[in-house]
Parts: structure tokens; sequence; C-alpha cells
């Protein structure tokens, strides 16, 4: 499966859209800055995207034995991923699938919520394109355990941007990567000012996010 990460990592990079490129870079969820990686860019009849899918489905059958009995999609751009891997693992596994709600937290859609009070599921897998710190994911992941009573739920990334996701470790998450290669990123602009290494100290355009949901949204 390294090699195949490896691989995978190269073409996403190659990916037209999906990376930013050395003259730019953007403020993050939560505010933080770098360079951002959107993988729900990547057209979905690309080869890139089909490889990333059997990477997907090649890690979970690999790295979990017994597999999950429902697999999760953090919204939004996780959704198709996990959709299409559940597609192609040719296993009992039941799809989740997740929405925003008003506040721009990660919440079950209506069907999802069925679906799991009628599965009573013992363990669930979530996945996730991009870890930047885990937050979102593990915020997610406790009230899954209390609203639904899992006794087990890990997280899958598929591209992890930081060498640890800390706030996941410190809650005992349990949390896998298909690809962990740093990206450089800074907590903040004042961060990113100061440090001679910067984007915004070596004046390297900044563009900003939209204002919706700016105040209820953290850092992945």
């Amino acid at each position: 499966m390294i090699e195949r990460a490896r691989i995978l990592e190269q073409m996403i990079i190659n990916e037209p859209g999906v990376m930013d490129g050395e003259d730019i870079h953007h403020e993050l969820a939560g505010g933080g800055h770098g360079r951002k990686l959107a993988l729900k860019e990547i057209p979905q009849e690309s080869d890139t995207y089909r490889y990333l899918i059997e990477t997907e489905a090649q890690t979970i059958s690999e790295l979990y034995d017994p597999l999950p009995d429902v697999i999760i999609g953090m919204a939004n751009s996780a959704n198709r991923i996990a959709r299409d891997t559940v597609g192609v693992l040719e296993a009992d596994v039941e799809l989740i699938d997740t929405e925003k709600n008003r506040f721009g937290h990660v919440v079950p859609t209506y069907a999802g919520r069925v679906l799991l009070r009628r599965l009573e599921p013992e363990f669930a897998l979530v996945i996730e394109d991009v870890g930047t710190t885990g937050r979102t994911v593990a915020k997610f992941i406790e009230k899954l355990e209390i609203k639904y009573s899992i006794p087990r739920i890990e997280a899958l990334f598929t591209w992890q941007r930081q060498p640890e996701l800390t706030v996941l470790d410190r809650r005992g998450i349990a949390h896998n990567s298909i690809i962990n290669t740093e990206l450089k990123t800074y907590r903040s602009e004042k961060e990113c000012k100061n440090d001679p290494d910067g984007y915004c100290y070596n004046n390297i355009q900044l563009l900003k996010r939209k204002a919706k949901h700016k105040r209820n949204e953290e850092p992945k």
C-alpha cells in the first residue's frame, strides 16, 4: 500500500485545480493559512479519482478485519469518496451519508440517522478527505458515540497534512491515513506573517474564505 499511496499522492498533485500552486495560499477553515488541498475538485471520471477509490477500498480491506459495519463520509467533500468506496468494497458494508446543518456542523442525514438506529452498528469507519487538526472529525465521532452508542468508531483520512493529529490522539480516537505528507500550515495569519518561511511573510497571495459559516467552522 505504500507504493499505491505514493502514486496516488503524485496523481493528486498533478491534477489541475486540486492543490494551490507556489504563488498562492488560502485562509483555511478555522482561520489557519496554508496551501489548499481540495480533493473535491478531482473530476469524477478521472483516472486519479478511480485510483483514489481503489486505494481507499484496498486500504480498508487490509487495515480492518472484520470490516466496518458502516462507512460514514464527512460532508461535504468526503461523501462521494465514502459512497464510491462502499460501491467497490464488495462486502456487506452500509453507507451513511452526512450533511452540514445550519450551524455548519457535520451530522448524519435523516436517512442516515434512521439507518444508524436500525442497524445498531458495532463498528463505524468515518472517512475524511483531508486531515489538518482532526478537530471536526473528533467532534463528529464524539457525537456519534453519545447519540448512537457505537462501541467502535475509527477515522480514515485520504491525506493527512500534519505529522500528528493531536486532537484525535488526545481523545483516544484511532485513526489511519492513506497519504501522510505534511503541507506547511499555520494556525493563524499572525503566525504566517511572523515566520520568515511564512506565506504572508513572503507576500504570497492570500485567498480569503467566504463568510458563510465562518464563525462556526474549525480546522479539519
